[in-house]
């Protein structure tokens, strides 16, 4: 097992553990409690003992955690996008060259092209769905992370600017992950990350503890990192997704240019202690009370024969059926998600599938899998002529 013994922002070795959490995954058997740790210098918490390298490949390669595609991606997801792109204008030479690694299906590369922002773009992802549908349908040049290295990447640089949007917090040992792409800037390139805000804990806000997150980080300690490593912080910002959503997603973002800074940024000191973060994981427990509103729903439900049905193919979906024992006490029909790379896949033994479907089922009760988008699964229900009883919720919103 992999462990972390300094600081991936500072480098200090004093750390003290914040949490203790074990994750449920269907598709992964005997996954280790992870331990949480706060550097005592700077404040950054991290994972301790993160996936070994052949266990953390097979989940991020797997079709039911990744390779999401949109055919129309949605109004939500291209705003985003036009925000990250805003952020970004000025940063790019006119024709410049821009590779993204870990960039999904190109989404972002393609709008960085159409605009004009970009001359040249490279995708570099691992999620071989994604690889084929950036290739094939938004015309892009990509290279897959499984098979081509990152040395020969640098050999095709280098680059105007590197860009690494929510990345970051996904790999263990960031400072060395970081100063190991620092080949790709040459001499003047630029670097572009967003990733997660930890500023403050807001159980509204914030994703504490998630299973692929090994790092947390606040805006000072990404502008410590980014100094240590020689790196001149030109901009940095802040964003909310869905801000007017019940569950809005706090993010951060840096522009940094290689060249410039003799010394690293003095490093920061965080208010937050580790009690600070035990009583915020433990008062932003949602998946408890929506295990409670389900066994509810079940004692006062007409009785065994009830058909229920999940929306959205989750994690928490996953957390809910092992919890509750539904699918061992009543009929589950389904799971329906609009991601096709699920469909045809269980969960617990549930087929996932299309929404499409709904109408042919027509389970009695369908319960909301997902509390990030409790609301867009519910609006989007009610569209579809779905009757408010039908509808289960079980995700309270955090006050």
């Amino acid at each position: 097992m992999t462990r972390i013994a300094s600081c991936g922002v500072c480098a200090s070795t004093d750390h003290e553990s914040v949490l203790s959490r074990r994750f449920e995954i269907s598709f992964m058997e005997g996954l280790p409690v992870f331990e949480y740790a706060r550097c005592e210098d700077c404040g950054f918490v991290f994972v301790r003992n993160p996936l070994d390298e052949e266990r953390a490949e097979a989940y991020y390669n797997s079709s039911f955690r990744w390779g999401h595609v949109y055919e129309t991606p949605p109004s939500s997801a291209r705003a985003i996008w036009e925000s990250q792109a805003a952020f970004l204008s000025g940063a790019i030479p006119p024709g410049g060259r821009v590779l993204e690694i870990g960039s999904g299906p190109g989404y972002f590369l393609r709008l960085l092209l159409d605009s004009g922002l970009a001359g040249k773009a490279v995708g570099h992802e691992m999620s071989l769905r994604a690889l084929e549908y950036g290739r094939n349908v938004l015309g892009l040049d990509m290279t897959d992370a499984g098979t081509v290295s990152l040395e020969e990447i640098t050999a095709a640089g280098p680059y105007d600017l590197v860009v690494l949007r929510h990345v970051l917090e996904h790999i263990p040992a960031p400072d060395r992950y970081l100063a190991g792409l620092l080949p790709l800037l040459g001499r003047s390139g630029r670097l572009f990350v967003e990733t997660p805000c930890l500023d403050v804990l807001d159980a509204r806000a914030q994703a504490f503890p998630v299973f692929e997150h090994v790092n947390y980080f606040s805006q000072a300690q990404m502008a410590h990192l980014l100094g240590r490593l020689g790196l001149t912080l030109l901009a940095e910002g802040r964003d909310v997704y869905s801000p007017d959503s019940e569950k809005p997603y706090r993010v951060l973002r840096a522009l940094a240019q290689a060249g410039g800074r003799t010394s690293a940024a003095p490093v920061p000191r965080s208010p937050l202690t580790a009690r600070d973060f035990q009583e915020f994981s433990a008062r932003s427990d949602v998946l408890g009370a929506a295990e409670k509103a389900v066994l509810d729903a079940l004692a006062s439900d007409p009785g065994p024969d009830t058909v229920y049905a999940f929306h959205a193919a989750s994690n928490e979906t996953l957390a809910l059926l092992r919890r509750t024992g539904l699918a061992e006490k009543r009929p589950v029909a389904a799971i329906f998600d609009s991601n096709t790379g699920k469909w045809g896949q269980t969960i617990e033994g549930v087929p996932v599938m299309s929404p499409e479907q709904m109408k042919e089922i027509r389970p009695q009760r369908i319960i909301i899998g997902s509390s990030a988008f409790r609301r867009e699964i519910g609006e989007g229900l009610r569209a579809a002529g779905v009757e408010e009883s039908r509808i289960l919720d079980p995700w309270e919103p955090i006050p």
